[in-house]
C-alpha cells in the first residue's frame, strides 16, 4: 500500500502514540520519522494534547483529546487559492461539527451541532448570563448555520450569516448578522427572531491593538424591556489561557431583581471544557486563512523559490466565520427560551415574592367582585419563581387550573396561591379552611392565601405549620 493512501491512518496512529508519549513523559515537541509528516503539539494541559499535522501534499491534521472531550481537525489545500476545511468534536452530551470552503476571495461555512440543557453562551458573547433575558429550558437542543465571507481590497472582509436553534416543542430560535472588519477592526448588526418573529437586535465593534488584547462594546436589545450593554477588554495570554475584563449593564423590565450593573474580571484556561467548538475558533481567528502567494494573504515568502511559505494552520480556513457564528447561535439561544410563555414571564427571586406580586394584583378584584381567585406558584430552571394567571370561582371556592396547561415545559409547581373574596360572617375568610390544608397535602406543594382583611399567609405542606408572613393590597 502506499503511503499517500493511507496517510490518515498514519497520522492517526501517530496521534494516539505521541498522546501517550506526552502525558507519561511530559515531551513538549515531537518529530515524526516520515518525510511526508511531522507533528508540534500546538497545547498540552493536564488533563489533554493536541498536536498539529503537515503533509507535503497540501493536507494539514489538527488533533486534540482531553477529559472532557476530543476533536480533530482536517484542511485539505487544493492549489494557491482554495481550500477545504473539516472539524468535529464530541464532549459530555455535546457534539458539534464545522465545515469550510475557501476558493479565492470567498470562503462559505457551514457549522451545526447538538446537546442536552440549556444553550450556553459562547464564541463573542461568552460570560453573558444564558438566563438574562428568560427562565432557561432544559432539553435537547440542536444547532445549524452557515457564513459567506467575501474578502475586500484592504485586507477588509464582508460577512453575513444566520444561525438556528431547535428543541422539540418549542419554536425555532434564530440570528442573523452582517459584519465588517479588517484586521484590528470589526463592526456587525444582528437580528433576533422567535418562530419567524423579531423579538430584537444586537450591535457589536471591536478594536484590536497591541499583540494580544482586544476591546469591544457589545449591545442586545429584545422586546419587554430587556436589554445588555458591555464593554469588554480582552486579553490572551496563550492558546489556553485568557483573561478578560468586562463592565456590563443589565436590565429586564420582567425580572427586575436582577437589573444590575456588574464589574467583572474573568480568567479562563482550558483543562477540559465542552465548548471545544468556541476553542477552536478562537485560536482560528487568530491564525493565517489561505496559504497563498499574495502578499496581502500571505507574505511570508520564499525569496529562494518565490513559492509561500507553509503556514501549517488547518484551523485557520474556517476562522472568523466560526467564531462569530458560534456566539450568534448562542445568542439566538439566549435571547429567546423558544417559548413565547416562558419569554414573557415576570421573574421572582424567591417563591414568597412571586405568591405576593401575583396576590397584589388579583385581591383587590376579588374583594370588589366577592369571588375568589387561585393559581400556581412554580419555580423556573434558572432558580427564578413565577406564577399562572388566575381562575375565577364563586364567593366560597374557585378550581385551581390544571398545571399540565398552565406551567411552562421545564418549570414545576411549587405551591398554590388563592384569595378568600369579600368578608362574609357565614365564612372564616382569615383563615386557611380545613380543604384549603388537606389539598396542599395532596399536591404536594406549599399554600399562600390573601385575605379580605389584607393578611399575606403562608402554609408550609411538610410541616403543616401556617404563618402571616405580611399584608396584601385589598384596593381599599
Amino acid at each position: 500500500m502506499r503511503k499517500d493512501q493511507r496517510g490518515s491512518e498514519v497520522k492517526m496512529r501517530v496521534f494516539t502514540v505521541l498522546s501517550g508519549l506526552s502525558l507519561l513523559f511530559g515531551v513538549q515537541s515531537v518529530a515524526v520519522g516520515s518525510s511526508d509528516i511531522w507533528a508540534t503539539p500546538f497545547s498540552t494541559t493536564s488533563s489533554g494534547v493536541a498536536y498539529d499535522f503537515s503533509g507535503h501534499n497540501g493536507t494539514a491534521y489538527a488533533l486534540s483529546q482531553e477529559q472532557a472531550g476530543s476533536s480533530v481537525e482536517l484542511t485539505q489545500f487544493l492549489g494557491q487559492h482554495n481550500a477545504l476545511a473539516l472539524r468535529y468534536s464530541q464532549a459530555v452530551e455535546q457534539q458539534d461539527m464545522a465545515l469550510g470552503f475557501t476558493a479565492d476571495r470567498l470562503t462559505l461555512s457551514y457549522m451545526s451541532g447538538e446537546g442536552e440543557n440549556h444553550f450556553e453562551m459562547g464564541g463573542d458573547y461568552s460570560g453573558v448570563d444564558p438566563y438574562l433575558f428568560h427562565g432557561g429550558w432544559h432539553t435537547r437542543f440542536n444547532y445549524n448555520g452557515f457564513a459567506a465571507d467575501v474578502r475586500l481590497p484592504g485586507k477588509q472582509h464582508l460577512q453575513y450569516g444566520e444561525a438556528t436553534v431547535r428543541a422539540d416543542g418549542l419554536q425555532d430560535r434564530t440570528a442573523r448578522y452582517l459584519e465588517w472588519s479588517n484586521q484590528r477592526v470589526y463592526a456587525r448588526a444582528t437580528r433576533f427572531a422567535r418562530g419567524g418573529e423579531s423579538i430584537g437586535n444586537g450591535f457589536d465593534a471591536g478594536l484590536a491593538f497591541g499583540s494580544n488584547k482586544r476591546l469591544a462594546v457589545q449591545t442586545m436589545f429584545l422586546d419587554q424591556g430587556r436589554s445588555m450593554q458591555r464593554l469588554r477588554l480582552q486579553m490572551d495570554g496563550s492558546q489556553t489561557r485568557q483573561y478578560w475584563l468586562d463592565i456590563s449593564s443589565h436590565q429586564n423590565d420582567l425580572y427586575r431583581a436582577n437589573d444590575d450593573v456588574q464589574l467583572m474580571f474573568t480568567f479562563k484556561t482550558l483543562l477540559g471544557d465542552r465548548q471545544l467548538l468556541s476553542r477552536a475558533a478562537e485560536a482560528a481567528a487568530q491564525e493565517s486563512t489561505v496559504e497563498e502567494t499574495d502578499p496581502e494573504l500571505n507574505p511570508e515568502i520564499d525569496p529562494a523559490t518565490g513559492q509561500p511559505v507553509k503556514k501549517n494552520k488547518g484551523r485557520a480556513i474556517l476562522g472568523r466565520a466560526l467564531l462569530v457564528g458560534v456566539g450568534v447561535a448562542a445568542a439566538a439561544g439566549g435571547s429567546s427560551s423558544g417559548s413565547p410563555m416562558m419569554d414573557t414571564l415576570t421573574r421572582s427571586r424567591t417563591q414568597h415574592e412571586a405568591a405576593l406580586a401575583r396576590l397584589n394584583l388579583v385581591n383587590p378584584p376579588s374583594i370588589r367582585e366577592n369571588r375568589e381567585y387561585g393559581g400556581w406558584v412554580f419555580a423556573n430552571p434558572d432558580g427564578s419563581f413565577g406564577s399562572t394567571a388566575p381562575n375565577v370561582g364563586d364567593a366560597s371556592s374557585v378550581q385551581l387550573p390544571v398545571r399540565s396547561a398552565v406551567i411552562p415545559a421545564g418549570s414545576v409547581a411549587t405551591a398554590s396561591y388563592h384569595t378568600h373574596a369579600a368578608f362574609d360572617p357565614q365564612f372564616d375568610n382569615e383563615n386557611f379552611s380545613p380543604r384549603d390544608l388537606s389539598n396542599d397535602v395532596e399536591s404536594a406543594t406549599d399554600g399562600y392565601l390573601a385575605t379580605p382583611g389584607g393578611q399575606f399567609k403562608f402554609h408550609d405542606f411538610r410541616t403543616g405549620q401556617v404563618v402571616v408572613l405580611g399584608r396584601v393590597a385589598t384596593g381599599g
